[in-house]
Formats: structure tokens, C-alpha cells, sequence
């Protein structure tokens, strides 16, 4: 009997929205955001090969956390030329701002909004009185806006703990890599877990990011993900397209991708049609 031609359109959900497997990488983020919802707070480093899933896989623990009450606030790293120093900061900086009543944020902040308004321009246009410190750019201006983001940020977090999410820390330039070990050293006490992610492939001596890990790691819990199993790629197959595949089809794919979700996917879309 003929096989039943599958529709591109019928095909079940793609890579982004399937999550299968991980359950020891998930339990590994869900313990230390535990830690941290009792102010013992820390940095994880979350690594793996490009189409691994560690966005998707933080993308599940965003709404984990979010169902617990946790705040969850995302910085992207950009890759190319003119991004502005410290643009993942940035970006949890500008989200956190929108979201806060400006008194609470005034509270919050304190002393160190002018700091902090430097280098974020959202901070002056959200606080009228508040005025950006006029310190240029010097060694000691640096320190006092490190110091003054993370006293605030651990302020905030006591009210309500706090998930920072760094994505793609393989294009983060020199000054974010500096202030997240500013960071990691005073997590200790913090109700917040920051979660990095990287591709382990892409470091090499030419990015910052190899000449700040071996600091990063001594300060974090390090998570490497790897290829699905075996079994895992076949109820990949099964999510995708609606029938259990045959032990061929599972054995093919698990050869050809090694597991790796972004490759499984596209190979049974091309199978598929």
C-alpha cells in the first residue's frame, strides 16, 4: 500500500515550538532559580553547538518562571559593528523601566540613577529629576555604573526575584562580558539567577568572550547541551509529523543530524515534502 503524501502546510509544530528531551538540563536551571528565590542567587552558563536549542530551552524556563512569580527580563547580544556598549544591559534595563511605577524606581535605584542614566538614556527621559552623572568615561565612572546597576537590580529583586536571561554571549562585546563578572561576584546574596548562553563552537581567541570564560566559568554553575537521543529524535519525528516513524527513518536522521533539534527539523521538512 502506498504511504499517505504529508502536506508541508499539515506538518505538525516546527523545531521552535517542540520540547523534548531536557529534562536535566530544565531541572538543573529550575534548581538554581530555586536557590535564588531564597537569595542565594548565581550565574548559569548555558553552552552547545549552533540549533542545539539553548534559546529554546530558556524560552521554556521563561514561562516556568513566570508561572512562580519570578520577573523575567531578556538582552539579546547583537552581532555587527555599532552596537552600543553594553546593549544586553541595556535592553534589561529599558524593559525593567517600562514595567515600574517611577516611584517604586526612584526608590529602587536611589542614589545611583545618575550612574545608571549615563548610559541609559531611558532612565533621565522615565525620572525628570534625575541627573546623568557627568564622569566621561574613566575606569572609576565604569566601576560606580556596575556598582550602581547591581545594587539596584538587587534592590528590585527583593520585592520580586529576578531572571536575567544574556542571549548569544558569543557576540557580546568587552564591556558587557566585564559587568556580567561584576555581577556573577555579587549574586551571593541576591534573589537573581542570570542565565548566559553561548555557542561553545564559535569561541576562539578572536572574541572576548574567550578571554572572559575562564573567569565567567569559575564564577557560575556551567550547563552544556548536547544532540537529542536516539529515542528523542524519534518522538521529535512523531511531534512533527503526527505517526510514529520507522526504525529506518529514525536511524537516518539520528546519523545525518546527530541529534541536533535544528537539523533534525529541517531534515523531516525535506523528508516530509
Amino acid at each position: 500500500m502506498p504511504q499517505p503524501v504529508v502536506h508541508p502546510l499539515l506538518l505538525g509544530p516546527s523545531a521552535l515550538d517542540i520540547f523534548i528531551g531536557r529534562e536535566r538540563e530544565l531541572g538543573q536551571l529550575q534548581d538554581a532559580l530555586a536557590h535564588a528565590c531564597t537569595g542565594r542567587g548565581q550565574l548559569v552558563l548555558l553552552a552547545g553547538e549552533p540549533g542545539v536549542g539553548k534559546t529554546c530551552l530558556a524560552e521554556k524556563f521563561t514561562t516556568l518562571a513566570r508561572h512562580q512569580h519570578v520577573s523575567v527580563l531578556w538582552g539579546r547580544c547583537w552581532e555587527g559593528d555599532g552596537t552600543p556598549a553594553f546593549w544586553p544591559w541595556v535592553q534589561i534595563v529599558r524593559t525593567y523601566i517600562q514595567q515600574c511605577p517611577s516611584d517604586t524606581l526612584t526608590i529602587e535605584m536611589g542614589n545611583g540613577a545618575g550612574d545608571i542614566a549615563h548610559v541609559v538614556t531611558e532612565v533621565r527621559e522615565r525620572l525628570a529629576a534625575v541627573r546623568p552623572s557627568r564622569t566621561g568615561e574613566s575606569d572609576s565612572a565604569r566601576f560606580r555604573f556596575f556598582d550602581s546597576l547591581v545594587a539596584w537590580l538587587k534592590r528590585a529583586a527583593i520585592r520580586q526575584p529576578l531572571l536575567l536571561i544574556l542571549d548569544d554571549l558569543h557576540w557580546a562585546a568587552t564591556s558587557s562580558l566585564l559587568l556580567l563578572r561584576f555581577f556573577a561576584r555579587a549574586l551571593q546574596d541576591a534573589h537573581i539567577l542570570v542565565l548566559g548562553t553561548y555557542r561553545d563552537t564559535d569561541v576562539h581567541n578572536a572574541l572576548p568572550l574567550s578571554e572572559a570564560l575562564g573567569a565567567l566559568v569559575r564564577e557560575s554553575q556551567h550547563v552544556t547541551m548536547v544532540g537529542l537521543a536516539r529515542e528523542e529524535v524519534a518522538q521529535f519525528i512523531h511531534s512533527t509529523l503526527g505517526s510514529a516513524p520507522s526504525t529506518g527513518l529514525v536511524t537516518s536522521v539520528y546519523e545525518r543530524t546527530e541529534g541536533n533539534p535544528f537539523f533534525v527539523s529541517e531534515l523531516v521538512q525535506v523528508l516530509a515534502r
